[in-house]
């Protein structure tokens, strides 16, 4: 063999092997496995040379960045992560009759996903579902619940008692009663009462009408008098 010949064989050796070491690296190095943006999703055909991510947010969020990278030959992703920014939120939630919110009262905007819950004041029940969360929807966010309703505690009837009556017809909290007693009859105990916030009359005891004392000699006296 001339040494021209076996100079050519090597060479084209050495090419091959180079080639060879080209096509594995691209073939073999990965690119890594990307994270989901918070508040939004990235999707990869691949993670090899040439594959692609796109990037995407969730309703009510905006990419900031550009919203595709790809993989390239020595196994890292093009540009930068794009991240998710808010783009709509919730004003103040709704004012419910007799009920106060968690939600601190001088804050004006809530993020999507925010929750509030309600709870009635003093001397009123709830009934439904306390709780409301701001939820977007295209282009725009809102607040989906509460569902309640604060009724007023009831107390019960005030009462009757013998000899007397009462002003005043209802039984829920903050409901005042008067007790006046027939003429003849003097009142004993306290004339008002109240429907306590817990459900109950204050006072608990009713008042009484006894006949008023009458001494039938001091009146003949005094009408001899006369």
């Amino acid at each position: 063999m001339s040494e021209i010949s076996r100079e050519a064989r090597e060479f084209h050796q050495e090419v091959f092997l180079f080639l060879a070491e080209i096509c594995y690296y691209h073939i073999e190095r990965e690119c890594e496995e990307l994270p989901n943006p918070e508040h939004g999703v990235v999707q990869m055909t691949g993670r090899l040379f040439s594959d692609k991510a796109t990037y995407s947010c969730e309703i009510g969020y905006q990419l900031i960045g550009r919203d595709h990278r790809t993989c390239h030959a020595t196994g890292s992703w093009s540009g930068k992560a794009p991240f998710c920014k808010q783009s709509v939120f919730c004003k103040s939630p709704r004012v419910i009759e007799n009920a106060g919110n968690n939600a601190f009262p001088d804050q004006q905007t809530f993020d999507v996903g925010s929750e509030v819950e309600y709870r009635c004041k003093d001397g009123f029940t709830m009934r439904g579902f306390a709780r409301a969360k701001c939820l977007a929807m295209d282009i725009s966010a809102s607040w989906f619940g509460p569902d309640i309703t604060c009724e007023p505690r009831t107390c019960g009837a005030p009462g009757v008692i013998s000899n007397g009556g009462h002003q005043g017809d209802c039984s829920d909290f903050g409901c005042r009663v008067f007790y006046k007693c027939s003429d003849g009859y003097e009142l004993i105990g306290k004339s008002e009462r109240l429907c306590h916030s817990d459900g109950y009359w204050v006072p608990k005891d009713l008042p009484s009408c006894v006949r008023k004392y009458f001494n039938a000699e001091f009146a003949w006296s005094f009408s001899a008098y006369l």
